[in-house]
């Protein structure tokens, strides 16, 4: 749970014992690499002091009403999301959302949510990783709201939404021919668009880097019925 305390070691110092109510990072290293700097509210791209929003949403707005990441995918966050995404350290989740939630425009965006849908992963993906780590930071997200205010019960949609395979790989790809590329790449049953229609859906992921697959998501959602559709995400990548 997020509200425990246990003892730990830094992930990125060392030291023992760390009692930060993150876990995993101490507080040193907390107010070392986390400071939230201004971002377009659309893509949470960096912008200067007094930008309300970047130049590329205001030429072509996305389907995310609002977006906010928690941290830039820089040193060291890249290495813990190396190592909760690609090496099998779960133990993560709950340390990362916890560093969510301390942004300061995270719990009025989880308040404002009805669903909350962590990105899905193909089948393939499944079988290979095992779990899904946009499921695993949804699931203390949701907890910290449900503590902080216990009035908000929002629905964690993990079923009904498929991703299919894309076998080509998405490197070195511009942004526009990623969208093309996630077109059509969601799918969902009646059952889910039900739970969709005419609500405020929050997506939960680990990394935004162009934008294509929260982008296709939220799209298929909106078709849906979706009220408004915005995004959650612990890194966003810097702008190519």
């Amino acid at each position: 749970m997020l509200g425990d305390m246990l003892p730990t070691v830094c992930a990125f110092c060392h030291r023992w014992p760390v009692w930060s109510t993150t876990g995993r990072v101490c507080t040193d290293c907390l107010g070392r690499f986390l400071h939230p700097e201004p971002a377009c509210p659309h893509c949470a791209l960096p912008v200067s002091e007094g930008t309300s929003v970047c130049g590329a949403c205001l030429l072509q707005p996305p389907p995310l009403h609002h977006c906010v990441a928690a941290v830039p995918y820089a040193y060291p966050w890249n290495q813990a999301i190396a190592a909760f995404k690609f090496h099998g350290d779960t133990g993560w989740a709950t340390a990362l959302a916890r560093i969510m939630w301390r942004h300061p425009a995270t719990p009025a965006l989880l308040q404002q949510a009805q669903v909350l849908l962590p990105v899905p992963l193909s089948a393939s993906r499944w079988r290979e990783r095992g779990y899904n780590q946009s499921l695993l930071l949804a699931r203390p997200l949701r907890h910290q709201l449900m503590r902080h205010t216990p009035s908000c019960t929002p629905l964690l949609l993990t079923h009904g939404i498929d991703r299919l395979d894309t076998p080509r790989h998405q490197t070195g790809m511009r942004r526009s021919q990623r969208l093309r590329h996630w077109d059509g790449a969601f799918t969902l049953t009646a059952a889910a668009m039900q739970h969709i229609h005419g609500q405020h859906v929050l997506l939960i992921d680990d990394v935004m880097t162009t934008g294509a697959t929260l982008h296709a998501l939220a799209q298929t959602c909106l078709h849906a019925g979706a009220s408004r559709v915005c995004a959650l995400v612990f890194a966003r990548t810097p702008a190519t």
